[in-house]
Parts: C-alpha cells; structure tokens; sequence
C-alpha cells in the first residue's frame, strides 16, 4: 500500500483503514472516519483478562468531540467503535479524508502461532507446546498465562480457549467468519450474538438483526446456475 496525498496520480494507491472500519470522526486532524461498524458486546465481555491491553485498543473506550476523546461510561459496551485502526497515528500529513497509507494484515504472526496451538491441541490434545504457543500470544497482551492452576488439561476446553483467542487477537481482520465456518459453530454463534444484543443491547439491540436473519443456507454459497446446467450430477447445496 502507497499513498502521496499531495499528489494527484491514479497510480498512488491507498486504503480505507479507520475510515470506514474506525472511531467516527468529522475532524481532519484527528483523521476522519465514518464509523461504520461497531464493536459487539460479545466480543467485548471476551476480554476476561482486565490486564489484557487487546480490548481497549481493538474496541475504542472513547468517541471524539472535534479533537477531544470522550471516555464511554463503563457500562456502555454496545455502542463502541473500532479502535484497531486509529488515524491518529498515522504519519502521512496532511491526512486525507478517504485515503490513507494503512496496510492490511495479510497475515500475522500471532495467526500462525495460534494456528499452531490448534493443530497441536487437535493432534495431540493441550500438550506443554500447544501452550507455549498460545501463551507467547497471551503475553504480548500482557494477558494471563495459561500455565500452573490455568493450565488447561481437556481438549474441548483448549478448543475453546483458541476460539476465543482467536476472536480477542484477530478481531476485524476478516478472518471471523472462516474461522466460525471451518469449527461448525457459524450458525450457533450469529443466534448466540444476536440473543444477547437483543437482552442487553438497550437501545442498540438492532443489532440483533443480523443475526435473527441469519440461517443455515448461508454456511454455503449456491452453486451457479451455469454449472448446475452444465454438469446434471451437480446436487445444489442446502436452502438453495
């Protein structure tokens, strides 16, 4: 990713992070962003560490008023921006207001490690070595380490750690979705969400929405008309 606000060239590449994914902002200094999408509650209370920094830098705490950071009451968890992505961080000035130099992780080496953990837990079950690796995560967040009493001895309950860790480290990396599909549990966890929108959402449990439409049909894409008139063995895949 490239990017030369001073110059007008088709050729000067740029992205959207913060910008339409961030802390909304009308402000240029700041960096303008129109706040798009919100954090969720859920994954919010998956921070259970309060010691682990992910939370408060991946789910804003704050919203802006012109260039002044206004810190959320505590307890308001479900109108929260992300934060992943702030603009003001960013070096190229003057700062544009829908191009930016930001580039997008294409992979990560906390992915890979936990990756690692899952495989091994998978294999071999939650052995020393699939700890290693979700701990090295853990401790660049300055979160808990799972070992002594936390150490984890049942394999579903590692699996479950992963999940979590997962969700906690890769959060708005477009990874989610595939993630919640190859374990099986996208169904379950979209009506998970939207449940708890809809009790403890308040005044934002329209986000519920989403997850109340969702259906079992959309674990899978339809197979194209075309290919379906083109090979009679075909079977198009369920809810199609």
């Amino acid at each position: 990713m490239y990017y030369n606000p001073t110059t007008a060239n088709v050729n000067n590449l740029g992205g959207e992070l913060g910008i339409t994914v961030g802390v909304i902002s009308s402000d240029l200094n700041v960096g303008y962003s129109y706040g798009q999408i919100y954090a969720t509650g859920t994954l919010y209370k998956m921070y259970d560490d309060t010691s682990d920094v992910r939370r408060n830098w991946n789910i804003a705490p704050y919203s802006y008023v012109g260039t002044s950071q206004i810190n959320y009451a505590v307890n308001a968890i479900y109108n929260r921006y992300v934060g992943k992505w702030p603009r003001s961080y960013e070096l190229i000035i003057p700062k544009a207001k829908n191009d930016n130099a930001t580039n997008f992780p294409l992979l990560r080496y906390s992915d890979v490690l936990l990756m690692l953990a899952e495989a091994e837990n998978e294999i071999n079950g939650p052995t020393v070595l699939a700890h290693q690796y979700l701990n090295l995560v853990r401790k660049r967040a300055n979160a808990y380490q799972f070992i002594g009493a936390k150490t984890i001895t049942d394999p579903d309950a590692f699996r479950q750690t992963i999940q979590n860790e997962r969700a906690r480290e890769l959060c708005f990396e477009g990874l989610r979705k595939t993630d919640l599909i190859r374990w099986g549990i996208l169904y379950t966890t979209m009506k998970a969400v939207a449940n708890d929108f809809a009790v403890n959402g308040g005044g934002y449990s329209w986000g519920a929405i989403a997850g109340n439409n969702f259906s079992q049909r959309y674990l899978f894409y339809p197979i194209p008309q075309s290919e379906m008139s083109l090979n009679k063995s075909l079977v198009q895949n369920p809810g199609w």
